[in-house]
């Protein structure tokens, strides 16, 4: 998941430690949150509330969704 906030919005990998803040720390404004969630919506193959997004505060809070959303059925490979 840490790829995801590397690769796709363009911060450094030494930026995106557990610990840090989306928003104080790394900057991210309420546009870069929806890419966010659009992109992690794309990889995990689910919908994310925006609820839940709102809840999150660092990156382990995006880390330990991730690590605690199952795949939906049918997505893994045969």
């Amino acid at each position: 998941m840490t790829e995801i906030l590397v690769d796709q919005m363009g911060m450094s990998a030494e930026q995106v430690v557990p610990e840090a803040d989306l928003r104080s720390d790394l900057g991210l404004d309420s546009l870069d949150t929806l890419e966010l969630l659009t992109v992690l919506e794309e990889q995990m193959g689910i919908s994310i509330s925006e609820e839940v997004v709102r809840q999150w505060t660092t990156v382990q809070d995006v880390l330990d969704f991730a690590a605690a959303t199952p795949a939906p059925a049918g997505s893994g490979s045969a």
